[in-house]
């Protein structure tokens, strides 16, 4: 008898950590700008750029972006922003990693503080939180079958494994010029900018993967006008573009988490020389994972008749995918102004930001809770605060469907990305806010399985036969195949099927009684 092997790959999670970054500094009002009468609000967005491995170390740099708008001392008491950059530059400690394995980071702002120093500056705190999973693929040399052992000797064992293709970093740009609409003034200062990724779609093919959606820019500016009107509004900028990944076919699944990186914005004239153009030069940050799920027989285990089989075993735990699902959720909340608030005379703008708090894994199911944490811009009919911004959040509850999924054995990954967020103005007071929050969830589950890495053939042991039976009327227990109890009393499946009229070999009952009779080749 001779031992054929084949070379399986898996891929293992060496570990996953997320580590709290902490980035704090000034802001100074440039020259060119008013003093500081009251800050109305303080957005932020952060990107990693740049990872490397270094002595059980993952080094990782990348910047954020911060914009202050503030209400200046005058008698107008008008409106401006201010604008910085902060390096991140931090690290994140794992054991047995190094440069062959592939580091998946994002980063998320969960906390930014402000506080006025003086009529020039502003001191700010953000807290990040930079998560990192890092994969390895083990190579293992497998035995597939046994070159003139009788296949139904041989257990063989169908396993699906969730296997990483290839993973990339990429950024595209996207240059695009937004002009407004007829019915706004002319542009004299964009008070405050954001981009949002939208209707995100991907789709692999052949070497390349496809990614579509929309970048929506949201705009806060002032006018040209003698009273300096602020106005906002929305454009979504459609992009679609190809990228190319070695190893992706077209049944593979593509997993693409996006972000805005480098942004530069500018005030352009139209054709007839007037301020009505923003000029927008934005880079996308991709961070790709194509995958797919490889299904392979493995020899689990074997016996002979006239041979004794030692086998030798490598216990492994793999990734097996449960189910991917996305789900979209409509949220309305009806909000009230806190008593110190000023009354609403128009809402400039919402903004919102969502929040998984709680993941809980049910039967065929997942419940994620969480809030959105909204802005709401407004301007008011008060002179002593003529814009106001009011903070406030919206709780959410959604169950996602994910077909398979057990409590105490699966693990789940849930992005969570506002779509879309509007405001109603209800009275002066009260406003209605809703949003469509999207919930792209993917369910795992870690399986042990052993693998024969070798099998040595002996004798048979004269001590051992003469121990088992010759005959036995055997009770079933639970658990009990025919196959194990074959290799159990020396026989094969067939002889215990034909001696008990077994119709369905699969199919045995604790409880049930079968003759048994050893074979002696």
């Amino acid at each position: 008898m001779e031992i054929l092997k084949k070379d399986i790959t898996i891929d293992k999670k060496i570990g996953k950590e997320i580590s709290q970054v902490l980035v704090e500094g000034d802001i100074i009002v440039p020259d060119t700008k008013p003093d500081i009468d009251t800050v109305l609000e303080a957005n932020a967005s952060a990107y990693i750029d740049s990872k490397d491995i270094v002595n059980d170390r993952i080094t990782f740099k990348g910047n954020l972006d911060i914009n202050v708008l503030f209400i200046a001392k005058g008698e107008n008491k008008p409106v401006y922003n201010m604008q910085t950059t902060y390096p991140i530059n931090d690290f994140i400690n794992m054991e047995n990693i190094d440069k062959n394995m592939t580091v998946f980071t994002t980063c998320n702002i969960t906390n930014l503080d402000y506080k006025l120093i003086n009529d020039r500056k502003v001191s700010f705190r953000a807290i990040l939180d930079v998560s990192t999973e890092v994969l390895a693929k083990e190579n293992i040399e497998a035995v597939s079958t046994i070159d003139g052992l009788s296949e139904k000797q041989m257990k063989v064992t169908n396993i699906n494994v969730n296997k990483v293709a290839c993973t990339k970093f990429d950024r595209f740009n996207i240059k695009d010029d937004i002009e407004i609409s007829s019915s706004r003034p002319n542009i004299k200062e964009i008070l405050d900018i954001s981009f949002n990724i939208a209707n995100k779609d991907v789709r692999t093919q052949q070497e390349k993967i496809n990614i579509s959606g929309d970048i929506r820019a949201c705009v806060l500016y002032k006018s040209d006008e003698e009273d300096s009107i602020i106005t906002y509004f929305e454009q979504d900028i459609p992009f679609n573009g190809s990228i190319e990944v070695e190893g992706a076919t077209d049944d593979m699944i593509g997993d693409v988490y996006l972000d805005i990186q480098e942004k530069n914005v500018q005030i352009l004239e139209d054709v007839d020389g007037e301020p009505r153009l923003i000029g927008l030069d934005i880079y996308v940050g991709c961070n790709i994972k194509v995958s797919y799920e490889d299904e392979m027989d493995i020899l689990e285990d074997a016996y002979a008749l006239d041979k004794k089989i030692t086998i030798e075993k490598n216990m492994q735990s793999y990734p097996m995918l449960v189910c991917k699902n996305k789900n979209q959720a409509s949220i309305k909340e009806v909000v009230k102004l806190e008593e110190n608030c000023p009354p609403i005379l128009q809402v400039l703008k919402v903004s919102g930001k969502p929040v998984l708090d709680n993941v809980e894994i049910l039967e065929d199911k997942i419940l994620a809770e969480g809030v959105i944490e909204c802005k709401i811009l407004y301007i008011t009919n008060s002179d002593e605060y003529p814009m106001y911004c009011f903070n406030t959040v919206v709780p959410y509850t959604q169950a996602i469907d994910a077909k398979g999924s057990k409590p105490e054995m699966v693990k789940t990954d849930i992005n969570v990305c506002l779509e879309h967020i509007g405001v109603n103005m209800l009275s002066d007071k009260d406003v209605e806010i809703r949003c469509a929050v999207n919930f792209d969830a993917v369910v795992t589950k870690d399986k042990d399985l052993s693998f024969i890495t070798d099998v040595a053939f002996e004798e048979v042991d004269e001590a051992f036969l003469n121990g088992i039976a010759s005959m036995i009327i055997y009770v079933v227990q639970p658990g009990d195949t025919l196959w194990n109890l074959a290799k159990k009393f020396n026989t094969t499946v067939d002889d215990i099927v034909e001696l008990n009229d077994i119709e369905n070999p699969d199919l045995i009952y604790p409880g049930q009684k079968l003759l048994i009779l050893k074979k002696v080749c």
